[in-house]
């Protein structure tokens, strides 16, 4: 894992996934003893292996991962067979964040009040302090020295077999940091750019105030998308209310006028008479739905002009009865 720089091994038996090994397992080794590495490493794996097919989408993989709280999947082919490992990071660099890396800034997703560590303290206790916490990284002061050690750098110290010593000896130096208001596309460009996977961030009077990870951008991206998605179906809702509200109103003010109306659809078949219109002809709606209004209106005079209302046409006329006797109100058609 040192060598080849990347965060997990998968660790197999009869040609089957039996377990994983991250780096986030290297923090529950005991470094104060060095015959612990001598241990075979099923007893530090994780088990069992959380697999994904090779046709899982993208955004299928990402919720998989925050649902469980995982930070890697193995792959499998259609036997079963691991065929390669998915990562946070992986999601991060192809999952097209970019839209909302663009429009939030750092703070909106930055790690508060990160973990900060004695550069004098021991590399045992220092591990032991970030899997109790959770943590897959901290910052480490010492004097007027700033590192960061990271979960990666525990795996290279357990790669180089070295005594337990000062934390400080194995931090990454230089740090690099961003400002709160530091746009998201820039913060996850420079941690790419620098193949580096944490980033300090300090507020406006350059105190340090989080920390900024690949995890944090996904986790932090998948809520702004659940957020938006929120806002969007809400917005949608009230619509639908007002809609429907106007709708109401509308079929009220329909069903109480003294005029007669008939509601088409766009090919001119009717499909709604008010109470006014059977009144005024004897027709009701199971008389005529589905037939053009002509059937009903056989030697009816159409005054000759067309009005505007809205989006309706309305041509006026003068009235029909069912059995030919002419009406003295006037009813409208509306064509939908």
């Amino acid at each position: 894992m040192a060598d080849r720089q990347c965060s997990s091994i998968v660790i197999m038996e009869n040609q089957q996934a039996v377990g994983l090994w991250t780096e986030h397992d290297a923090l529950t080794i005991n470094f104060s003893a060095l015959t612990v590495l001598a241990r075979p490493i099923t007893e530090f794996m994780s088990s069992p292996v959380h697999t994904a097919p090779q046709q899982m989408l993208l955004s299928e993989a990402a919720l998989f991962l925050n649902t469980h709280k995982l930070r890697h999947l193995v792959v499998v082919n259609e036997a079963g067979h691991p065929v390669g490992i998915l990562s946070q990071t992986d999601i991060v660099m192809n999952q097209g964040l970019e839209p909302y890396l663009r429009l939030r800034e750092v703070q909106s997703v930055m790690r508060p009040d990160p973990l900060v560590i004695q550069g004098s303290l021991k590399v045992t206790e220092a591990a032991h302090q970030m899997r109790i916490l959770k943590q897959d990284a901290a910052i480490i002061i010492d004097n007027h020295q700033m590192g960061i050690i990271t979960e990666r750098d525990i795996v290279s110290f357990i790669a180089r077999q070295l005594e337990d010593i000062p934390v400080m000896e194995i931090a990454s130096q230089p740090v690099l940091s961003v400002d709160e208001s530091t746009p998201l596309i820039n913060a996850r460009d420079l941690l790419i750019n620098h193949h580096i996977r944490h980033l300090v961030v300090r507020d406006n009077q350059s105190i340090i105030s989080g920390l900024l990870s690949f995890s944090d951008i996904l986790v932090g991206a998948e809520y702004l998308y659940l957020s938006d998605l929120s806002d969007a179906l809400a917005q949608r809702d009230m619509a639908l209310v007002r809609s429907r509200q106007n709708l109401q109103l509308a079929e009220r003010v329909i069903n109480s006028s003294l005029e007669g109306i008939i509601i088409t659809d766009a090919d001119t078949r009717i499909e709604f008479v008010n109470p006014a219109f059977t009144s005024l002809t004897g027709f009701t709606l199971e008389d005529i739905a589905g037939k053009s209004p002509a059937c009903c209106l056989q030697g009816v005079r159409i005054q000759p002009f067309m009005t505007k209302c809205g989006s309706l046409s309305k041509p006026a006329v003068i009235g029909a009865e069912k059995f030919g006797t002419v009406a003295n109100r006037a009813s409208c058609i509306l064509n939908c």
